[in-house]
C-alpha cells in the first residue's frame, strides 16, 4: 500500500496533478524520502528514492521502463528523452534532476515538505478553474 501512495503521490507532484485531497500524499512521500529524518531532503536521498522507485517499476527486469511499466502517456513521452519507446535510468535520472530544480525553490540543495506542498498549491489552483 504504502509503495502505491508512494508512487501516486510523486506522479501527482510531477505532473502538477496534485488536488488539496492529495496534499497528505506530499507528507508521505517527504517522509519516505527523508531516510536520516533530518526535517529536509537531500538531493541523494531524492536520487537514490527515485532510483528504487525505477527498479520497483521495471516489472520485468529489463533495465527500462515501457509502457506497460509508466501507464501514463503523457508522463511517458516526457521522460522518453530520446523517443525510442523505453524510458532508460539515465533519461530517468535526467528528468529526476530536472524536478529536483524545480522543487528546490530556495536552491540550497535540499527540499523542505513546504516546498513540496507550494509545488502542490498551484495545481490545486487550476483543479478550480
Amino acid at each position: 500500500m504504502k509503495k502505491i501512495l508512494f508512487t501516486l503521490a510523486g506522479l501527482a507532484l510531477l505532473t502538477g496533478i496534485a488536488s488539496a485531497d492529495s496534499l497528505s500524499h506530499y507528507e508521505i512521500m517527504f517522509k519516505s524520502m527523508d531516510q536520516d529524518e533530518a526535517g529536509k531532503v537531500s538531493a541523494n536521498e531524492f536520487f537514490e528514492t527515485w532510483k528504487k522507485n525505477f527498479k520497483q517499476q521495471d516489472e520485468n527486469g529489463n533495465g527500462v521502463l515501457d509502457h506497460s511499466e509508466v501507464r501514463d502517456e503523457k508522463i511517458f513521452q516526457s521522460f522518453d528523452a530520446n523517443n525510442d519507446d523505453a524510458v532508460d535510468a539515465d533519461e530517468d535520472h535526467a528528468k529526476r534532476r530536472e524536478h529536483f530544480a524545480i522543487l528546490d525553490t530556495d536552491h540550497d540543495g535540499s527540499l523542505t515538505l513546504a516546498e513540496l506542498r507550494r509545488r502542490a498549491a498551484p495545481s490545486t489552483t487550476e483543479a478550480r478553474e
